[in-house]
C-alpha cells in the first residue's frame, strides 16, 4: 500500500478555538464538516497560552532592548502586539500534517488508527529536532474526513544586532538550529527532511510513500494548444462543408436554366453552336460557378492544412508519450535520491554524535590532567581565565578523588594511634 505525506503551512488566520474544538452551538452549526460525535477521539498533545510563551521566550530580550533606549517612544511595551502590528512576519506559524488521502480512511478504522499513531510517534521527537520552534498548541483531529495534525509554534531566532537580540523569524530559526539546510530555500529543505522522518514511520509499517503534486509535463501546454488549434481547424472545415451544401441547389438551378435556353445553330464559323439565355439567368450561373470554384479551392486548402496539423499533433503526442516515460523515470530517480539523501543525513547525524562524544572524551582527559596538575602544584585556586566548562566536570572528579584519598589517609593515621618510639 502507498500513502501520500503532506506537510504544509496554513496561510489562513489561525483559529485555536477551532483546533481545540471550543465551539458554541452556533459555531458547531457553521462547521458541519466536523462529526462532533467523534471529537472525543481527537488527541490533544500541547495546549499552552501563546502570550505566556512570548513572555517566557522574549521577555528578557525585550528588557535588554528597552534598557538601551533613551527615548520612551522607541521602547517596546508588548512584543506580541509589536509583531502583530508588523507586516514583516507572523506572530506564530501553523502547520498541517497529514498521511494518506480521504478515500483511504472511509470505513477503514485500522488506517485511521495507524495514521494517528504515526503522527504521534513523529511528533514525540519534533521538539528535540527543532529546539527553536517553540510549540504552544498541537492536536490530531480524527473527527473529520481524514486524520490530520495542526501544529502551532513560535520560531525563535537569536543573535540580532538591530532591535531585540531575540526575535520571531521562521527561516532564521531553522537555519540556526541546522546549519546544513539550504541557505536559499531553507523551508523547502526543512520540510523535506521532516517528511523523511514521517516516511520512516510508515515504511516501518510496510507502507511506501506515494509521490503526489508533481509538475505537469513540460510540453503539455504546447500539446493542448495544438489540440485546440486542430479542433478550431476542423470546425472551419465543417463550416466550409456547410457552405458547399448550396452547390446541390446550384446543380438544380443549372438544369433549370439549361432547359429554358434555346440552342440555335449559326451557319457560320464551321457550324459553331451558340446558346442564348436571359441575362439574369446568365449572371446567376456565372456567380454560382465563380463562387463554387472559390469555395472548392478554400476547401482543398483547408484539407491540406488539416493534414499538416494532424501530423504535427501526432508528433506532439509521440513526444508527450516520451515525456511521460521520462517523467516516470524521474519520479523513480527522485524516490531513490530521497532515500539516499535520508541515509546521508542519518550518517551525518551519527558522525556529529560520534564527534561530540570524542570531543567530550578529550575534554574529560584534559580536565583530569589539569586537575592532577593543580593538586601536584598545591594550587589553592585554578586560574579563572583557563577554565573551560566542558573540562570542569572531570577536574572536579580529580579533586574529589584526591579529597577522598586524604580523608582515608587521615583515618588510617588515627587508627594506628600515637607513635611512642617503643
Amino acid at each position: 500500500m502507498d500513502m501520500s505525506i503532506s506537510l504544509k503551512k496554513d496561510t489562513r488566520k489561525t483559529n485555536i478555538k477551532h483546533n481545540n474544538r471550543e465551539f458554541t452551538e452556533r459555531g458547531k452549526e457553521r462547521n458541519d464538516h466536523i462529526d462532533f460525535s467523534k471529537s472525543d477521539r481527537n488527541v490533544y498533545l500541547v495546549k499552552n497560552d501563546l502570550r505566556e510563551l512570548y513572555e517566557r521566550e522574549f521577555g528578557a530580550a525585550k528588557d535588554r532592548y528597552n534598557e538601551k533606549q533613551q527615548r520612551r517612544d522607541r521602547k517596546i511595551e508588548d512584543y506580541y502586539k509589536h509583531v502583530q502590528q508588523s507586516k514583516k512576519t507572523r506572530p506564530q506559524q501553523e502547520m498541517i500534517v497529514q498521511i494518506g488521502e480521504q478515500d483511504q480512511f472511509q470505513d477503514n478504522e485500522a488506517n485511521r488508527e495507524m495514521a494517528k499513531d504515526v503522527l504521534q510517534e513523529w511528533f514525540q521527537d519534533f521538539q528535540q529536532r527543532n529546539p527553536q520552534l517553540k510549540m504552544y498548541n498541537a492536536v490530531i483531529h480524527d473527527d473529520e474526513a481524514s486524520p490530520h495534525m495542526h501544529m502551532n509554534f513560535v520560531p525563535v531566532a537569536t543573535g540580532y544586532k538591530k532591535g531585540m537580540d531575540t526575535q520571531v523569524s521562521f527561516d532564521r530559526a531553522i537555519k540556526q538550529q541546522d546549519a546544513t539546510l539550504n541557505q536559499t530555500h531553507p523551508f523547502e529543505d526543512w520540510r523535506e527532511r521532516e517528511i523523511g522522518f514521517l516516511e520512516e514511520k510508515i515504511n516501518a509499517r510496510g507502507i511506501d510513500r506515494e509521490l503526489v503534486g508533481t509538475n505537469d509535463y513540460e510540453d503539455m501546454n504546447d500539446f493542448k494548444a495544438k489540440t485546440k488549434e486542430l479542433q478550431d481547424l476542423e470546425q472551419q472545415i465543417e463550416d466550409k462543408q456547410a457552405i458547399l451544401e448550396p452547390m446541390k441547389e446550384f446543380e438544380q438551378n443549372f438544369d433549370r436554366i439549361i432547359s429554358q435556353t434555346k440552342e440555335k445553330r449559326s451557319m457560320g464559323f464551321a457550324g459553331a453552336h451558340r446558346v442564348e439565355m436571359p441575362k439574369e439567368d446568365y449572371d446567376e450561373l456565372h456567380n454560382m460557378a465563380y463562387g463554387s470554384f472559390k469555395i472548392k479551392d478554400q476547401y482543398e486548402r483547408m484539407k491540406f492544412t488539416n493534414g499538416q496539423m494532424q501530423r504535427d499533433l501526432d508528433r506532439t503526442k509521440e513526444a508527450n508519450d516520451n515525456l511521460k516515460e521520462e517523467n516516470e523515470q524521474l519520479r523513480e530517480d527522485k524516490k531513490m535520491l530521497q532515500k539516499e539523501n535520508k541515509i546521508l543525513h542519518r550518517a551525518f547525524d551519527l558522525l556529529k554524535e560520534q564527534f561530540s562524544n570524542q570531543k567530550q572524551q578529550f575534554a574529560d582527559m584534559v580536565g583530569r590532567a589539569k586537575g592532577k596538575a593543580v593538586e601536584s602544584l598545591n594550587l589553592k585556586k585554578y586560574p579563572t581565565n583557563l577554565k573551560r566548562d566542558d573540562e570542569q566536570k572531570a577536574m572536579n572528579q580529580v579533586f574529589q578523588e584526591k579529597q577522598q584519598e586524604r580523608q582515608q589517609q587521615q583515618k588510617k593515621s588515627r587508627g594506628r594511634g600515637p607513635d611512642l618510639g617503643m
